[in-house]
């Protein structure tokens, strides 16, 4: 029998990195059974909520252990009393929530699988984990016993594998986050190491950013810690009958992003819903689709006003009762006195934090926004007919808008859209566009920037707390308008963004047409780029064909119809963030259908599959399955 016994889980690097790898690795190494210690996989890396558990269960733990943080967040209690296979502590008080041991069967065998916490140098003091231990061994029948002995000491540790020394099958510590040196057999046939290290950043101080542990020590830290997301491994040990082997890659024998990426990770694709009560599309066409799983969806709200409850819970559970999943969030917009700075900014992202609060309430993971001034997204013809197959498309000449102007631009748009809202368009939105585009007068890309990370300081902590990320969607298309400042359209520009607010909160929502609209930006690069970083939240995959200086219009996703090159763009997806949320984008209109400009059923259905073709190919072509 093999165990693989995987170390503390810190925060959401810790989360990413042990869902991408651990599959792989438990099929590299043949685990039988594998156990992870989670009590730091929170965003914030201290406890660990019921979403995060189900995770780790869904990357493949079979039992997940705990240690002093089991209770940082209660909602936890009432899940460890629902789930055998949690545990915290056992040498616990016995009148608290959960228990400290499970049995579960193994290759024929029954295997007890125990947590126990150290008392040395703790900031809560349990009973007696020796004793405990004893108790274990004498009370609970089974064929193997495996033990995580969550402890700051070293020396109780070791103390503590030469206490089960011929009686238990492994022994393994966990806290500390450091990875020892000492892994052995022990005389009697235990398996034992001192620490197993973590999974998370181990560019850090134990999970944290080591320029923040830095400041502590120098007593100048006055923020939060933060987990590190630098250099994400996995680490832990494997054991097997009389053998241990510690696992650390490249060190030791194996683990980490950038061999698994694309390993039995699930990329999942999505589709952009607008509501039963303003899209066309029924749900029911979108489940239809293959390879589809589930929607970037959206509410047809005004800037700046609270989503409220039982509006998101309707639109989640309208979603799962067609067998989708909703866990992106598209156009949560943000108010334009946001981005001028004024003094009303405070009441519009107070009511964005609460939105995102109801959101992540209802299992959203990810929010898509944009940072534009007055216009989103800007074409002018929504319905260009494409010369070589009668069909048409989005479409864009800079020479077209100098003739047409703002107010001009809006009106044409209002006109071609056939009667729906487009996003970024919005009627309220564009009312008092004159007095708008005066108040931006004398705005630069370094104000615009400044308030950019007013917004992002008051809203990415609340982010990290309930486990949402930011993804900000780039200026589309890539360079300024009517002499409008616009500050995210290239690498550089979001490399100031990630730097405004370093988080792993703070994303990317990366549009390779938006980007590609501009044929100095390299996409797939710029993918690499932020993949590997761990900083896109989500994908949006279309093709543009270029026409011109500042000239473009909208392809379909076949590399061949366009300017940009599709498999590489999903290569770069496959190799550094393979389980992104991934959607087809403004779709051409084809066999006569009719609705909302850029997102009709057809062509985004074909793009759709075609992504899942390149994907597949990707994923034989790398060994995979």
């Amino acid at each position: 029998m093999i165990v693989l016994a995987i170390g503390d889980v810190v925060g959401d690097p810790g989360m990413d990195v042990l869902y991408r790898c651990l599959r792989p690795l438990k099929k590299q190494v043949g685990a039988d059974l594998t156990v992870v210690n989670g009590e730091n996989a929170t965003p914030m890396g201290r406890g660990i909520a019921p979403s995060q558990a189900e995770e780790i269960f869904d990357a493949g733990a079979d039992v997940i252990t705990l240690g002093n943080h089991t209770f940082a967040n209660r909602q936890i209690c009432d899940y460890l009393d629902e789930q055998p296979n949690i545990l915290r502590p056992l040498n616990y008080p016995a009148r608290q929530p959960g228990r400290g041991y499970t049995v579960v069967e193994c290759r024929g065998r029954q295997v007890c699988v125990c947590n126990l916490q150290g008392r040395v140098d703790m900031n809560y003091i349990p009973s007696d984990p020796f004793a405990a231990a004893d108790w274990l061994l004498e009370n609970v029948k089974a064929d193997l016993y495996l033990v995580d002995f969550h402890g700051e000491a070293t020396s109780e540790k070791q103390a503590m594998g030469w206490h089960l020394n011929g009686r238990a099958a492994a022994v393994w510590g966990t806290h500390t986050h450091v990875p020892t040196a000492d892994v052995r057999v022990l005389p009697g046939g235990t398996g034992y190491i001192t620490d197993l290290g973590m999974t998370g950043g181990v560019e850090s101080v134990i999970g944290v950013r080591w320029e923040q542990s830095v400041r502590m020590f120098r007593g100048e830290l006055t923020e939060r810690f933060k987990p590190s997301d630098r250099d994400c491994r996995v680490q832990g040990a494997v054991f097997e009958r009389q053998a241990c082997i510690p696992v650390d890659f490249p060190r030791r024998i194996c683990y980490t992003e950038p061999i698994t990426k694309g390993r039995f990770c699930l990329m999942k694709m999505t589709f952009r819903w607008y509501g039963s009560q303003s899209d066309p599309i029924p749900l029911k066409y979108v489940k239809q689709i293959p390879g589809m799983s589930g929607l970037m969806g959206l509410l047809d709200k005004p800037a700046g006003v609270v989503w409220e409850e039982d509006e998101i819970k309707a639109l989640v559970d309208e979603v799962h009762a067609a067998g989708l999943e909703l866990e992106v969030i598209e156009s949560v917009n943000v108010h334009e006195d946001i981005k001028m700075g004024l003094p009303t900014r405070d009441q519009y992202i107070e009511n964005y934090i609460i939105t995102i609060r109801n959101l992540a309430k209802y299992g959203v993971k990810v929010i898509i926004y944009n940072f534009m001034p007055v216009f989103d997204w800007l074409r002018t013809d929504l319905a260009r007919v494409i010369p070589e197959d009668g069909s048409n498309s989005l479409y864009f000449d800079e020479k077209d808008l100098g003739e047409m102007g703002p107010m001009e631009i809006v009106r044409r748009t209002a006109e071609d859209s056939k009667g729906f809202t487009l996003p970024g368009w919005e009627p309220e939105r564009l009312a008092l566009l004159e007095t708008t585009l005066k108040q931006y007068e004398g705005m630069t890309p370094d104000r615009l920037r400044e308030n950019f990370k007013y917004f992002l300081d008051a809203v990415i902590p609340v982010c990290e707390e309930v486990g949402v990320r930011m993804a900000c969607h780039p200026d589309d298309p890539a360079w300024p308008i009517f002499g409008l400042p616009r500050i995210a359209h290239s690498q550089e520009d979001y490399d100031k963004i990630i730097r405004l607010h370093d988080s792993p909160a703070n994303t990317v929502c990366l549009c390779t047409g938006s980007l590609g609209s501009n044929p100095d930006n390299d996409v797939p690069a710029i993918i690499r780029h932020f993949g590997e970083m761990n900083r896109i939240g989500a994908m949006h995959v279309r093709n543009v064909k270029f026409l011109g200086h500042h000239h473009f219009r909208e392809a379909a996703h076949l590399s061949s119809t366009g300017d940009l090159d599709m498999f590489a763009i999903m290569e770069a997806i496959y190799d550094t963030c393979p389980d992104t949320y991934i959607r087809p984008d403004h779709g051409r209109m084809i066999w006569d259908e009719t609705g909302r400009p850029g997102y009709g059923l057809y062509d985004r259905a074909l793009g759709a599959t075609y992504l899942n073709g390149l994907w597949e190919a990707l994923c034989r072509m790398k060994g995979d399955k």
